[in-house]
This record gives structure tokens, sequence and C-alpha cells, in this order.
């Protein structure tokens, strides 16, 4: 009876699970993409010039000659231009478009509807674009309403100080709305908003569209309402959803993986966009740096491995947004950047992996990337990186790496020390918006258990520092009570346990594909698995009494969060039925017995799950 009340119970948690965290599930419908054609393409051509804007008045005159050589598309295929600047393309799609090359910028719209009358593209030299060492800006997930608005402004006075080459978004600039009011109307009152946030920026803003951008639950819950509604409003403000342009050496590119079959929401780079980035891409050399951004991380895109396959011919390295966490995943031998929200929990505080609301600078010197993650409103910043896949758990030599960020001048004196022993001097390397701490340390002498790293540095304004636990152990995976005595050290890292599966609901007629969840027990006691949106690779099929090893990332939803009358993502407020599911060493409550949060245990891919 016991068990047959779990099983039931699971079932519906694991639906709940699946969709809650499955990073953004079931927020967004796509009506059509930038081919915006299912019919086969008209015969129709269009012609148009790109030309050097020399008075920059946006309008060709007698003397401004054509540039040679630029890709130019229509969403569907791209050319380059002739040695006059002449283009020529079928019309199709819904916009034209201009990939700006290196050494150039827009001098006026990059990008016009492919219902204009004319079709001529203005270009000014910009020296700083030829240069392969720039600093840019990745943000996401704004989710801008009233409540961030002020967050935001501040992140962007940030930007103004910081001065990046550009500043990419990628996606979910707006956040879900009153559920009975279709969304298309909110959405371009908070694009605006977003609009004359940037519009003080002196560098160019990149956007790419978030499931919340494509149609939020306001749109798909109202009368009336069509999927992907709220889309329109995007392009009307921001132009294709898809796109490149480059910046130096690097060609970056921008996808849209927002789709919409049989009326639900699906994640893909569906054909004619694959067929769009082929083309693109064949104007690159292969194994040429390319930096790509989307909204959604690529393990829940149902294309992947056909996507990875191409873009794993180039040097390539991924940005996305999407998951409230700060991540960094290897997909198929690809550097996947996951970057935290800058509207933290939804704009309920910190992100669900512990991160604060905050964006990622990104250094860019040659070949070489580095970042860090900076959060609003900290003058003085010190990120302890992760020494090795298994960081929070160390053994024998360390290379202990802190990254320092100050608004207050040089940083000098860099330090740590292990259980508030004597500090240790770090070795200093000054970037360009931060300096890297780097010291071997010598886990040899310590006992086999926690330790505690506090890590100080020193500018004009005084000292200031950081601390973190990590475990001091030869032994990766942990036991379940290890894990949940310890959740803040392992919040928002991979952490991996054992265990023989209790129930399991994984490609069940309980879960949708890509979805799903599990219990475990060890010796040491139990623990719930859950997955969402991992389409590449399949998740396996997995069945009680089986033994697995699984990877997994803690992460920490508040009550106030869970319980809020506005469902942000859809299913969140589902959570509250899983009450009876969640291990009490994963409650938080107050001396009253009050919800304060969850812990959930996220399976981010299939690969993260082994058969024993």
């Amino acid at each position: 009876m016991v068990r047959r009340d779990l099983v039931s119970r699971l079932a519906l948690v694991v639906l709940v699970l699946a969709v809650v965290l499955s990073i953004g599930c079931s927020s967004g419908k796509k009506q059509n993409n930038n081919n915006n054609n299912d019919e086969p393409p008209p015969p129709t051509t269009i012609t148009g010039t790109v030309f050097l804007d020399q008075d920059a008045n946006g309008i060709k005159s007698a003397t401004e000659t054509g540039i040679a050589n630029v890709v130019v598309s229509n969403g569907v295929t791209s050319t380059k231009t002739g040695a006059d600047g002449g283009f020529t393309l079928t019309e199709e799609g819904s916009f034209i478009f201009v990939t700006t090359p290196k050494g150039y910028a827009a001098s006026g719209q990059w990008y016009q509807p492919v219902s204009g009358a004319q079709f001529s593209f203005a270009l000014k030299s910009a020296a700083e674009r030829n240069s392969d060492n720039f600093t840019f800006i990745h943000m996401t997930d704004i989710h801008l309403d009233a409540s961030n608005l002020v967050s935001f402004n501040k992140a962007v006075e940030e930007f103004k100080s910081i001065s990046p080459a550009f500043v990419l978004s990628t996606g979910d600039l707006v956040n879900t709305g009153d559920k009975t009011t279709i969304s298309e109307a909110q959405a371009t009152q908070w694009f605006g908003a977003y609009k004359t946030a940037v519009a003080g920026l002196s560098m160019p803003v990149y956007n790419a569209l978030g499931n919340h951008d494509a149609a939020n639950l306001a749109c798909e819950s109202a009368a009336g309402a069509m999927a992907g509604c709220s889309e329109s409003a995007y392009r009307t403000n921001f132009g294709p959803t898809y796109y490149s342009f480059d910046w130096g050496q690097y060609h970056c590119v921008v996808l849209d993986p927002n789709e919409v079959k049989a009326g639900s929401q699906v994640f893909e780079i569906n054909a004619s966009q694959l067929a769009w980035l082929q083309k693109d891409l064949s104007y690159r050399q292969k194994s040429s740096p390319l930096l790509v951004f989307s909204h959604e991380a690529t393990t829940s895109w149902q294309s992947q491995a056909s996507v990875l396959n191409l873009l794993k011919q180039y040097k390539t390295k991924i940005f996305s947004g999407h998951a409230h966490e700060d991540l960094l995943m290897d997909s198929q031998d690809i550097p996947e950047q996951v970057t935290a929200a800058l509207s933290g929990e939804w704009g309920h505080g910190d992100n669900p992996d512990g991160s604060k609301p905050g964006y990622r600078i990104v250094s860019v010197v040659g070949d070489v990337i580095d970042t860090l993650y900076k959060e609003i409103d900290s003058a003085q910043q010190i990120e302890i990186s992760p020494a090795g896949a298994t960081w929070p758990i160390v053994s024998g030599q360390v290379e202990l790496v802190a990254k320092v960020y100050s608004d207050n001048g040089t940083v000098s004196g860099v330090t740590y020390s292990v259980d508030n022993a004597t500090a240790v001097a770090m070795t200093l390397a000054t970037g360009s918006k931060w300096v890297t701490a780097r010291a071997t340390w010598d886990t040899g002498a310590l006992s086999q258990d926690y330790h505690k790293i506090t890590v100080t540095a020193t500018d004009s304004a005084g000292s200031f520092q950081t601390e973190t636990e990590v475990k001091v152990s030869t032994e990766t995976t942990l036991t379940i009570k290890d894990l949940q005595d310890h959740l803040r050290t392992y919040q928002g890292h991979y952490v991996t346990m054992q265990g023989t599966v209790d129930t399991a609901l994984f490609n069940t007629s309980f879960a949708p594909p890509g979805a799903g969840g599990a219990v475990i027990h060890d010796a040491t006691g139990s623990a719930l698995i859950y997955a969402g949106e991992c389409y590449s690779p399949a998740l396996p099929t997995i069945a009680t009494n089986d033994t697995i090893k699984v990877r997994v990332i803690p992460m920490r939803f508040t009550w106030a969060f869970i319980d809020t009358p506005e469902d942000r993502e859809g299913t969140f407020d589902m959570m509250k039925m899983q009450e009876g599911m969640v291990p009490e060493a994963q409650k938080e409550d107050d001396a009253s017995g009050g919800h304060v949060a969850r812990w959930f245990m996220r399976l981010v891919t299939a690969e993260g799950i082994t058969k024993l």
C-alpha cells in the first residue's frame, strides 16, 4: 500500500519535475520561423546593394561605392555581393539581412522586411571590429517587468563602465504576464522598455529569441490566442530571430530553437534554419572560430546531433541561457557555457544554482576565451573557479584559480588559506577586466573531510574575501546522506551518486520524451532524481532494482517562488504536489514549520546516467 501510493505520487511528481526544471518548458510556442513559408518559394527575385556609407546618411550617393564579398541572406539561403556590392536573392522568408563583416558596422538598419521596396544596406568602417582581442557581455533571462526594471537598469549602467565591444542577450527579455491578457500587447510594452533601457549604450546590442519572447503563458491561456502570438512583436522590435555577424576572426551566429509542432512547443533547429546555417558557414574556412548563441541549451534540442555535427567542424564555443543556472557543459566536445539569469530565480532572489542575479563578461584574446560571471551591484568580487571536473571534491595537487574583479583600482596581494591557517600568496595575471590569481595547493596533508578555503584580495578600498567549502577525498562518488548533509557545498555543481532504483519513470507513459524521474536509494538514504528536456541523447530505459550511477546538480527553489500566484513557467505551482516525495533532508522550513525552500537533483543530460 505504501509502495503503490509512492509510485502514484511519483508519477505526478515526475510529470511536474520534468516540466518544472526542464528549464522553462511549456512557456513559449512558435507560430513560424524566419523562413515563414511552408509553400515552395516563389520564383520572384529581389536585388539590392551593400555600400560604404562615407557620409553616414544611410543613402547611397553616386560617389559611394559598393562593398564586395558581403554575405546577405533571406533566412533561407545566402549569397555574396559582387564586385559592385550588388546581390540577388529569391523573395522568400521574412527579412533580408546582412552578415556585417569584420572591419565594418551597420550605418542604419542591418535588416529589412522582405516586403520592402528597396534593399540598400549601408555600412561604415569600424576598425575596432577588425581586432581579434575584444570583450563582450553575455546576459540572459532578463524577464523584464515592473519588479526588476530597476535591477536591469543597474546592469546597463555597469555595461557602460565595462565598455565591452558588444552586448548579446540570449532571450527571455520579457516576463510572463497577466493570464487574462493576450501577451502580444505586454510583449510590445516590455520589448519597448528593454529597448529604452539599452538605448544609452554606445556598443551594439544583439538579441536572441527566448521561449518567453515567442509566446508566454498569458498568450497560450487567453481565449482565442495562438501559439507563438507574441513572436510578431519580437520581430517588429528586433528583426530576424536567427542571423550572423563577424568580429575579428570570429564568426558569431545567433540561432532560434523555438518551434511549434502539433500545437506543442519543441526546441529544435528546423530544416530550413539548418539549411541556412550550412550555407552561412560554407563561407567560412573549416576549423575557423565560431561563437554561437541561443536561448535554450543544446541538450534540450531535438535536433542537437545534426547541428553539433556541423558546428564541431569549426572551433566553436556555445553560449546559452534558459536554465537560470551557471553551468559549463561539454556538448559533443564543444564547450557550452550556460549563463545564470539576470533575473535570478525569476525575480525571487538568487538563481537556483546559488549564483546571484548577474551576467557574464567574456574576454577574447586571439584564440583564448576566458569568462567571469559578474553579479549585479558587486564592486568587489572573487570567483573561485572549479579546479577540475570533480570540484568541489579534490585530492592531491590542485591548481587553485581565483578571478578577482574590482571597481576600485588595482588588485594586489591575493592570498588563500585553508581552515584559517597561514595565508599563502597567489601568482597574479592581469586581464582586461579582472585579475586571475593562481596557486598550487597540496591537499596531501589534510584529512579526508570537508575544509574551508578563504581567498582574500586587496584594492584601493581595502581587503575583501570569499569562502567556499570543498571535500578532500579520493572518492568522487558521494553517498546520498553525504550529499544531503552538504547541499550548500554542492549547489550548482555536478555531483555523482550511486544507488538501486526503487521506481523509474523514464521513457514511460507517465512522462513525455526527454523527461521523467527516478527514486534511488543506497545504504544511507533515498533521493529523487528528475530530468527535463534531455532529448539529446535520449534518456535510457531503467527499471526497478537496476543499479545506476548518476551525475546530477543540486538546485534550490524558494517556497515563495514555488507558491507564487503568477506561475512564470506554467508548472511550478504543481511543485506543491510533491511534498510527500521530497526527503526531509532536502526541505528547508522555519522554526514554526513554514516552508522556506526545496532542493531538487537535476539530471542535465542522459549521458549522466550509467547502468552498472
